[in-house]
């Protein structure tokens, strides 16, 4: 603006630059616009009659501007043309000339209006195209944010499957770590029951071997006193002693005691306490069954009849108040 300004002021450059666009037709916005410029710097250096001369030689090429920029809708560089209607008017009206004074005042008032709705009209658009390109803006914004949303659901999802999957296989691991687990266990459990039969079978092998050292014993007294020529009353108290010695009972059950309560410490006791109407007698059955042994067995190991046996089987099922749907070795085995 100030190399502008001093240009305005140098009167013989400006001319120069006013012939030079002159010369050439097609600059007819430059040429208003150095017509207007030159006219100020005339003006300014008191030379206004060659400002008039000057207004009036492109008066003609003025009006064609402003009619080409009215056609095109095109208000620039129509200030410059403004500026010389305003000076002719007031050329007219120092002249005492009103009425063309006031025929150019007219045009450039109405010059100037038409640039300030060309200039309202040029905002309106920049409004709208600003307008547009915000809601160019806010629907790319909207598209990236759409984008945005759809990739984070899909990296929740994938997310929450990695972590659906995790804890599936994870609970596929701890139920075949149960199920090894419940397999030891239950191994521990055959090998404990089959130390139990174990301890039940040797307790029975060695009542079973008192018993026959037992009659072994009485066998060869008996041989040996001429059993098959009848007794004698001494032989008869000697055999008596050695039965009474060996069989009276209380030395193997007393062992057989010691040896069940070694395997099972409770259920003498618990057993006692469910059916306090169990004789010392009965419970030592009761032993034999939780045992394992069966009424044969039992039979073999105490002397008795299969028929005694089952009587007291009957006379047992009666003091437990058992019904005859019940499994009487069931419930033995269920108490601990």
């Amino acid at each position: 603006m100030n190399v502008l300004g001093n240009v305005i002021h140098d009167v013989p450059l400006m001319r120069e630059a006013y012939k030079e666009v002159s010369a050439n037709s097609r600059f007819s916005r430059r040429r208003m616009n150095f017509t207007a410029l030159l006219m100020q710097a005339l003006c300014t250096d008191s030379l206004y009659a060659d400002a008039v001369k000057i207004a009036f030689d492109n008066l003609s090429l003025a009006d064609k501007y402003v009619y080409e920029a009215r056609l095109n809708s095109n208000s620039q560089g129509v200030w410059s043309v403004e500026y010389i209607y305003r000076f002719l008017a007031q050329y007219y009206e120092n002249q005492g000339q009103l009425d063309s004074a006031l025929a150019y005042y007219n045009k450039a008032w109405q010059l100037n209006q038409w640039q300030r709705e060309a200039f309202d009209i040029v905002s309106v658009k920049r409004a709208e195209a600003s307008a547009e390109l915000n809601r160019q803006r806010l629907e790319s914004q909207k598209v990236i944010d759409h984008q945005k949303f759809i990739w984070i659901r899909v990296v929740s999802i994938i997310i929450v499957g990695a972590a659906l999957a995790f804890s599936i296989i994870s609970y596929h691991f701890q139920r075949i770590k149960l199920r090894n687990r419940e397999a030891e266990i239950k191994a521990v459990k055959m090998q404990l029951e089959a130390e139990r039969r174990a301890r039940v079978a040797a307790a029975s092998s060695l009542m079973l071997k008192e018993k026959d050292n037992i009659l072994g014993t009485v066998l060869e007294h008996m041989e040996g006193s001429g059993f098959a020529d009848g007794l004698s009353g001494n032989d008869v108290r000697e055999l008596k002693s050695v039965i009474t010695t060996h069989y009276s009972g209380k030395t193997e059950w007393e062992e057989f005691r010691i040896r069940f309560e070694e395997t099972n410490p409770e259920f003498r006791k618990n057993f006692v306490d469910k059916y306090p109407n169990i004789t010392q007698r009965d419970l030592d059955f009761v032993c034999l069954i939780k045992m394992g042994m069966s009424s044969k067995h039992i039979a073999r190991l105490t002397g008795m009849l299969p028929e005694s046996i089952k009587k007291k089987r009957h006379r047992l099922r009666i003091k437990m108040n058992l019904t005859p749907d019940i499994d009487l070795e069931k419930v033995i085995q269920e108490i601990n």
